[in-house]
């Protein structure tokens, strides 16, 4: 069983905890399955408050893989991939020490241990819909497919 502890400002914290907010996001990835989450509020009230359990996981505009989604991005730009793919993979590695070739999210999914939503606009024009449907079929915990028609990128709302 892994928790993850989580520091937030107390305000966001009393939103959580009366539902008026319901997502908190974070630029850091887990590397480990998570369990639970211990929520700890900070200054000025500086104590844990509470503990939640993770049930499920919603996936909006999943991508299946680092290198495809840069390369389309890529090619909408109009950049040749074969030269400047090669330098995002060694700024990536070097700038935020990250290798490209490891970041999986198909065998994350595949690893998942709680039903997965996967939820994806048809015409996102950032991340294509296949990707989801890619995740989703590696995915091997109870899950769903919803794909929104008309709607873009961050925009799904069933």
């Amino acid at each position: 069983m892994c928790k993850l502890l989580m520091s937030i400002n107390p305000e966001h914290v009393e939103n959580i905890l009366a539902g008026r907010k319901k997502f908190e996001f974070r630029k850091t990835k887990c590397k480990e399955q998570i369990d639970s989450i211990v929520i700890y509020s900070t200054a000025p009230v500086m104590k844990v408050v509470a503990e939640v359990e993770v049930k499920g996981i919603i996936a909006d505009c999943g991508y299946s893989s680092a290198e495809k989604i840069i390369k389309s991005v890529m090619k909408k730009m109009h950049f040749p991939t074969f030269i400047f793919y090669p330098i995002v993979k060694f700024g990536a590695n070097v700038f935020g020490d990250i290798d490209l070739d490891k970041v999986s999210p198909e065998t994350a999914v595949k690893n998942a241990k709680v039903p997965v939503c996967f939820i994806h606009g048809k015409t996102d024009d950032f991340v294509p819909s296949y990707m989801s449907e890619e995740n989703y079929e590696a995915c091997a915990e109870p899950k769903k497919l919803v794909i929104i028609k008309g709607a873009g990128h961050g925009l799904a709302f069933p």
